[in-house]
This record gives C-alpha cells, structure tokens and sequence, in this order.
C-alpha cells in the first residue's frame, strides 16, 4: 500500500510541472495590417502576429478552385520546456501573394489564408482566412489628341480613356493627383488638373489608371507651358 501511494505521489510531482507548462501555453493573435482586399500579380501581405511564447511554424497559402499553393513558410527552434521565461514582442510577417507566386491563379474569388502554431508545449495552431479578388489584367489608358496650353500657376482640362482593369484614374503633375469624372453616354472621363506656381516648369502632365492592386498605367498628352513670374505680395500692396 505504501508503495502504491509513493508511485502516486511521484505521479502527482510529475504532472503538475506539466499540466503546469500546459495552461501557461497560449494562443496566437493574428491580424492582416490591413486585411488585403484584391490580389494581383504580385500583391505585399502583412500579417500582424501576437505571442508572447513566439511561434514554432507560420505559413500562408492562396486557395482557389480547390486548389491550395503555399506563398511563404516559417520555423523556429521548438521550445517546449523554457517557453514560459520568453517575452516575444509582437512582429509583422511580409510575403507576396499573386500569379507570380501561384501560377495557376485566375481571375476571381480566393482565399488566403494563415496559420501559426505557438512555440510552446501545447503547440496550438491558429488561423485567419480572408476571401479576396484576383485581379490579373492590367489597366490601360490613353489621353485626347488636343493641344494643352498651360499657364504657369494655371489650370487645363484632359479627356482621358482608362481600360482594362481600374479603379481610379486622373492626371498627375508631379506629386499632385487630380481624379477625373465619367461623362456621360461616353467611355471618357474629364479631369481638371491645376499646374502651381511653384511647380518646376519642366514637369510633365501624364494621365493615369490604377487597379486595387496598384498596377498603374500612364500615358502622355501634347502640351506646352507658359511660363509666368511668381507675384511679388509686397510690390502688388504698393501698386
């Protein structure tokens, strides 16, 4: 009898250090920054990963069709004695995701998702999904065949036609963006852009389209700009 409660007394001594490390094991908090809405040729990913014990395994994958293509896989040295002493700091993890990474791809619906399993004794694999648009056929864009006079610290208008696959399109002069609208019973849209005084005269208008991905496609137009000298405010008061 005595033998039998010794034996269960060191059964007890055992487990308790491991149930123990058991419940000290934890989850991980998983979070896209920001969650990606369109994947096209080859789109940026972050993925916000929160665990104090760090993480043994962490991959993402794209899924279409039924078909499943790996975009990125990470490991880590298992701990599953010491992870408790750990203080991990919370980390973004990048990867592309796109045709360029699963060939295969077609334009459509998908999902992408990730998994992480905690660098502890429980091991816990969690996941995030999100489903996204596939977004393959690049934007085009074209301007109107008129003549542009500028003036310096003035203001034109461009007729421009996007095709493809866009989301936004406009006119940049430099760092400045000026969207454009769409007219009516036509595939044009109109754009007023504005071309500032202190902008370098030897900047060059161009028309643009963008995708939700941010393939961008530019075009140029016929222009000609007028210099003018910038007003002197203290000589305009005397005047």
């Amino acid at each position: 009898m005595g033998k039998i409660i010794a034996l269960i007394m060191l059964l007890a001594l055992i487990a308790t250090p491991i149930a123990t490390l058991f419940f000290l094991s934890s989850h991980t908090k998983l979070e896209f920054d920001p969650q990606p809405k369109d994947i096209g040729v080859s789109t940026p990913v972050a993925v916000r990963v929160s665990n104090p014990h760090g993480v043994r395994r962490f991959t993402a994958s794209i899924e279409q069709n039924g078909a499943n293509t790996p975009l990125i896989e990470k490991r880590s040295t298992p701990d599953r004695l010491k992870f408790w002493l750990a203080q991990v700091p919370a980390q973004d993890i990048r990867f592309d995701a796109g045709s360029k990474e699963a060939p295969n791809l077609k334009e459509g619906k998908a999902r992408l998702v990730v998994e992480a399993q905690s660098n502890d004794l429980r091991g816990v694999t969690d996941t995030i999904s999100t489903d996204v648009d596939v977004v393959l056929r690049p934007p085009s864009i074209s301007a109107d065949g008129f003549q542009h006079y500028i003036n310096q610290g003035g203001s034109e208008m461009v007729l421009l036609t996007p095709s493809g696959s866009w989301s936004e399109a406009g006119v940049r002069v430099g760092k400045d963006t000026y969207r454009s609208f769409p007219m009516a019973g036509s595939t044009q849209r109109l754009a007023l852009f504005a071309y500032p005084w202190d902008m370098p005269i030897d900047t060059v208008p161009v028309v643009f389209a963008k995708n939700s991905t941010g393939t961008e496609a530019t075009a140029r137009f016929w222009f000609k700009i007028f210099p003018k000298e910038i007003p002197d405010a203290r000589s305009a008061h005397r005047r």
